[in-house]
């Protein structure tokens, strides 16, 4: 981690016994809620920045297979500019969860909104949002 950057957290996955233990990503900070598995199993879903484009960038949606491979980075918010420690998470896509048939992505867009992103068309929309801040509300989506 260079000067002013954020710390790395990568996505590992290993065995339930802790054997096999294999790190999939590399310069990315995945935070913003828990990896999600698909409901077939193939896909994580995640948030996490990328630590290689700046030295603060906001956490979009990713999408990886257990393998490692093809990783690809679902939404893309622009970079924030320099690192700050205060920084209000305006732009930022994290908690993802899958619909039951594994078509869909339901995430936080920032603290106040909730939307659905369609793996099919790549199609997205609002379907809430808020004066508050739905964190402290105790709002949670589940599939």
């Amino acid at each position: 981690v260079g000067e002013g950057r954020q710390p790395l957290n990568d996505l590992w996955i290993m065995n339930p016994d802790g054997t096999d233990r294999r790190q999939l990503t590399q310069d990315l900070g995945v935070l913003g809620g828990l990896p999600r598995w698909s409901p077939n199993g193939q896909w994580i879903a995640f948030s996490a920045y990328a630590a290689y484009e700046s030295k603060f960038s906001s956490y979009d949606l990713w999408l990886i297979k257990p393998t490692g491979d093809a990783l690809q980075r679902l939404t893309y918010d622009l970079d924030l500019g320099p690192y700050d420690p205060s920084h209000d998470p305006a732009v930022e896509d994290t908690q993802p969860q899958w619909s039951p048939d594994g078509t869909q992505l339901v995430f936080f867009k920032s603290s106040n909104q909730v939307w659905m992103l369609s793996l099919i068309d790549g199609s997205r929309r609002r379907l809430l949002q808020s004066e508050n801040n739905l964190y402290d509300s105790g709002l949670i989506i589940t599939p």
